[in-house]
């Protein structure tokens, strides 16, 4: 009983009830959130998100599921129809009523850090905008006279600030918490002063077209306007503290290190985090710098990772799994060391020149520079004749050295001695043999590892350079399927990063279940019925998605980058 009243309670009074006005319902919590928050979290439609969802191929097919089944008799459920007679007993309302009146336009939690090193000055406030005013009112009356009575609120008290109203709630054996309700917004709020700053803000607004407040305008500018969910981060709000922590290190590696990672936050205006519901779910992270702001190193790295990668012309559009991007190493590196103190960077070149001694570490650094900018990998379907390991291939260009000489050669001379050395190490120290072999594939040389008793059928590691790309992969026959611009290019606006393909990594599992059954039993040393439930497990779990895409939307001085999961029936009808 105290637990589902504790539940209600947070609930229902984590949300300032202020008067309507014509704005987006959003806005018009959004402008009694002061600028200087830290986070702020905003909820919006959940009504017709909910309902879309409920409605849509995607929850019909999988309420017929198994898994589904399972789910809707779970004691989650179980316990969530529970507190829903709890909340009819008492508070004469239920979930519906709840998510669509009360919950269903939006909802907003605001946090605003404490000064440097003071945490426990940290304040929060939670808003509600309800589509039914006198739903609402109800139920806060409901719920203040049923906590009077069991005690745990000894007392609420009204409170005026600059001719707002709100109240205060003295709790048993807990600090006050304030509460504002007036019209279809209610506030709810451990800290006053969270709360009179909003009764400040909501008295400013002139007019019911008062302009869109800051925080709307900056999660329309990422592009989250329409998310279901959206989480707007404010560096600002932190600069204080990464100050503070800037002037006393604890050695020089951290000085230099927040030195130069204050210089890349100060860049940074903005990031927002949302979720986007639409015939599939989109999961995005939108960040806006000062380019200006940045270093040379961190420019140019970035406007070479916001370009297209060659690669998406070569990797089969029936790919597994596929990823590529363009990837400046040279600028990384530069990147990467303005981190790093003088102590650290000569660690890492002595590590390095330990490892492949003087001259093969200077060769290495040397050619790194020449790697890229395309860079990915791909996992393929075996061909059928062949064994059930997948054609695995990583691919990176090779460019010509600063000073204008042909890498490649130098770069294979190098993969050579460190492959002769792996060769050499392994059978000093191993039973079973492992040899190293080449394949010509037309004037193409493709050198190889063969090793049967530890390598699964049709895996023979093999690497070479073809086409200007040097190329890791699974076996010489997966070099053979590597064709440089097999598939035109996309026009686009969006940049691809990664894609997998579920229905084609359930095509694949099929196709070899027996080879891949025993194959599990043996890995993990358990009979083949369990290793056959396992993979019956994972492709149940598959059959529900289709595929996931990974992109980037990159303009002036921001990038958004989208996770999008396309489920195997629409989230929408």
């Amino acid at each position: 009983m105290n637990a589902n009243k504790s539940f209600c309670t947070l609930l229902l009074f984590g949300t300032l009830a202020l008067p309507a006005r014509a704005a987006a319902p959003r806005d018009e919590l959004l402008r009694l959130i002061p600028d200087d928050v830290a986070f702020c979290l905003v909820v919006q439609d959940l009504r017709g998100h909910l309902t879309a969802l409920t409605e849509s191929p995607f929850v019909q097919q999988f309420r017929g599921t198994v898994a589904g089944k399972a789910i809707l008799g779970s004691p989650e459920v179980t316990q969530l129809i529970e507190a829903e007679k709890f909340l009819k007993q008492h508070l004469d309302v239920d979930w519906k009523a709840l998510r669509d009146d009360i919950l269903g336009d939006a909802a907003v939690f605001a946090y605003r850090p404490g000064p440097a090193g003071k945490m426990e000055q940290d304040q929060g406030i939670f808003l509600v905008r309800a589509r039914n005013p006198a739903l609402l009112a109800g139920l806060v009356e409901r719920l203040n006279k049923a906590q009077l009575k069991s005690g745990e609120v000894r007392k609420i008290e009204e409170c005026e600030h600059r001719g707002g109203k709100y109240f205060r709630r003295v709790e048993r054996d807990q600090p006050p918490t304030y509460y504002a309700l007036r019209g279809p917004i209610l506030a709810f709020t451990p800290h006053e002063d969270m709360l009179k700053r909003a009764l400040e803000l909501d008295r400013e607004a002139k007019s019911a077209d008062a302009e869109v407040p800051a925080i709307g305008r900056r999660l329309t500018q990422l592009g989250a306007e329409r998310a279901l969910l959206a989480l707007w981060i404010n560096p600002r709000a932190f600069d204080a503290e990464l100050a503070r922590k800037e002037q006393s290190p604890e050695n020089e590696a951290e000085r230099v290190f927040l030195r130069t990672f204050r210089i890349y936050w100060q860049a940074l205006e903005g990031l927002v985090l949302s979720v986007v519901q639409q015939q599939g779910l989109e999961f995005n992270l939108a960040l806006r710098v000062k380019p200006d702001g940045l270093p040379p190193s961190a420019r140019k790295f970035l406007t070479e990772a916001a370009q297209r990668s060659e690669l998406w012309s070569t990797f089969p559009p029936d790919a597994i799994l596929a990823a590529a991007g363009r990837f400046d190493v040279a600028a990384f590196l530069q990147l990467f060391t303005e981190f790093l103190d003088d102590t650290t960077k000569k660690g890492i070149r002595d590590s390095i020149d330990q490892s492949a001694g003087p001259a093969m570490g200077k060769m290495l650094r040397d050619l790194l520079p020449s790697l890229g900018p395309d860079v990915g990998f791909c996992v393929l379907a075996p061909e059928k004749e062949r064994g059930w390991f997948p054609d695995v291939l990583w691919a990176t260009r090779v460019r010509s050295n600063a000073d204008g000489k042909p890498a490649e050669q130098t770069l294979l001379d190098g993969l050579n001695f460190l492959a002769g050395l792996a060769v050499f190490d392994h059978n000093s120290k191993h039973a079973d043999r492992l040899d190293l072999k080449s394949v010509q594939q037309d004037k193409l040389e493709v050198k190889f590892f063969v090793n049967p008793k530890q390598f699964p059928a049709g895996m023979q590691p093999a690497y070479t350079i073809k086409e200007g790309y040097l190329l890791f992969a699974s076996s010489p026959e997966a070099v053979r399927r590597f064709q440089p611009g097999r598939t035109p290019g996309e026009a686009s606006t969006e940049v691809r990063l990664m894609r997998l393909s579920c229905v084609a990594l359930r095509n694949y599992l099929n196709d070899h279940r027996d080879a891949l059954t025993a194959h599990v039993a043996e890995k993990n040393q358990i009979g083949r019925p369990e290793a056959a439930q396992r993979l019956e497990r994972f492709l149940t779990a598959l059959h529900f998605i289709d595929g996931l895409e990974w992109t980037q939307r990159p303009t002036a001085g921001q990038v958004i980058l989208s996770l999008r999961v396309k489920p195997s029936q629409p989230l929408r009808k």
